[in-house]
């Protein structure tokens, strides 16, 4: 089949495809290439925002003691991490966690020292309810006589 030409025709139509050499084949690979990026970019991004996490820390509070020891900590009675407070001494002296990201909404929080008695000793869990944004510490009394 031949592809007829019209004289003073120009486009896609006017050549047969050997006609057309390497500038047409790399200007397709260049719209091929500006459509496949804007596809992806249109595929990974995402028009709805995502609500800021609320974070949770915890604080060893005590006169009365002095002592190392790990401790566990929990929102919605899983383990999210572990730190070893010390405390009492004098410097250093370290009595806060790390903030931990959770979802805004209703949780409950408590911790565990595992090695301040054989058996542990655990603060009960309190009920904490996060705004987006928000922060809450949970204050681990601890008393020794």
């Amino acid at each position: 089949m031949k592809i007829l030409s019209t004289p003073g025709l120009t486009g896609l139509g006017a050549r047969s495809p050997n006609e057309r050499g390497p500038l047409f084949a790399r200007r397709i690979l260049w719209l091929l290439a500006t459509c496949g990026v804007a596809i992806l970019v249109g595929a990974c991004s995402s028009s709805s925002a995502t609500a800021p996490k609320a974070t949770v820390t915890y604080q060893l509070v005590t006169s009365t003691c002095e002592g190392v020891t790990p401790v566990q900590f929990f929102v919605d009675r899983r383990l999210v991490g572990i730190d070893t407070f010390r405390f009492g001494f004098g410097p250093p002296v370290h009595t806060t966690s790390r903030a931990f990201s959770v979802s805004p909404g209703q949780h409950g929080v408590s911790a565990q020292a595992t090695g301040l008695f054989v058996s542990g000793y655990t603060w009960s869990e309190q009920t904490v309810t996060l705004a987006p944004g928000g922060a809450v510490v949970d204050s681990l009394s601890l008393y020794c006589s």
